[in-house]
């Protein structure tokens, strides 16, 4: 699975290709900007770092249920982060969606922040920044 850590610009690109931004904006829409200070975050995870987080979020949207975190943890660097499904719905196109909340930390600094994901295929989420 790509991960919104590394690709986020093409994810967001990617969104626009398969309609995974829910019409009209409703209350199902993604909060996901990064903020600057969760980008410093972002470029101070190792790959290892990536590879876990990516993971939780693929076994947290495909397997659990909305509230039920995923939980990765590096023993290398220390880093560590969950991943917590909020709500399901499929959008406008019919493509089934995700919201869900991570929270990192990384190299002693934490960040949180709420996305959205939609399935591409059978088990291939896009994570959906805005």
């Amino acid at each position: 699975m790509m991960g919104r850590h590394h690709v986020l610009i093409g994810a967001i690109a990617m969104s626009v290709l398969t309609g995974c931004v829910p019409s009209g904006g409703t209350q199902d829409g993604a909060s996901g900007s990064v903020s600057s200070g969760e980008s410093e975050v972002f470029a101070q995870m190792s790959d290892v770092d990536v590879s876990l987080a990516n993971s939780a979020l693929d076994t947290a949207l495909e397997s659990r249920v909305s509230g039920a975190a995923v939980s990765w943890r590096n023993p290398e660097t220390g880093s560590h982060g969950s991943i917590t499904p909020l709500k399901s719905f499929r959008n406008g196109n019919g493509t089934f969606c995700r919201r869900y909340s991570e929270e990192l930390v990384i190299g002693g600094r934490r960040a949180r922040f709420e996305d959205l994901a939609c399935r591409q295929g059978r088990r291939y989420w896009v994570p959906v920044g805005s």
